[in-house]
């Protein structure tokens, strides 16, 4: 199924439901078996079988690592929150961007007190997934952007993308600047 072209205006109103559908079909092989959801992946992206033993490219190698090696430094590192202590520990927090606040539900978030633009991600998404620009705060249905929210938390991203180490990062909501 396309989600481009002109197979996206005929199947559009049915893009919801089929992104579910498929997101519960990855999460489902990914919780028995994430090596061969990222097989999946790699040939539905790539249109050829993932070389785990030989790999050659880099898709292959991260691939690799992620199976084949300790990863237990990925999860902090991939956790947008936690993995500022490291980049300041490195002598880099001078190009953080602005923390105005990370909450663990969408409920605790004061948007009074928040800038007229900012940037809502989760701590725990990837892949350019669960990231909001706001340009405009007074434009905002608060309601249902919380509402938004709250189910992006309750998304099994590591899960659906072959990618344990997101497994073992806390959900939460970080807001920075734009």
């Amino acid at each position: 199924m396309k989600e481009s072209g002109l197979g996206r205006k005929v199947i559009s109103p049915f893009l919801p439901l089929y992104r579910k559908f498929r997101d519960g079909y990855y999460a489902k092989i990914g919780k028995r078996d994430p090596k061969e959801l990222a097989i999946l992946l790699f040939k539905k992206c790539h249109g050829c079988r993932i070389n785990l033993e030989d790999p050659s490219d880099i898709d292959e190698k991260i691939n690799w690592l992620k199976f084949y090696t300790k990863t237990d430094k990925w999860s902090e590192l991939t956790d947008k929150y936690l993995v500022r202590q490291y980049v300041e520990n490195k002598g880099l927090g001078h190009t953080l961007n602005t923390i105005y606040g990370v909450y663990e539900k969408s409920e605790d978030i004061n948007f009074e007190i928040l800038p007229e633009s900012f940037v809502i991600k989760l701590t725990n998404g990837g892949g350019g997934k669960y990231v909001k620009l706001i340009q405009n705060k007074r434009e905002l249905n608060i309601p249902r952007l919380r509402k938004e929210l709250n189910e992006w938390l309750k998304y099994p991203f590591g899960l659906i993308s072959a990618e344990p180490h997101y497994l073992k990062i806390k959900p939460r909501i970080l807001i920075e600047n734009t």
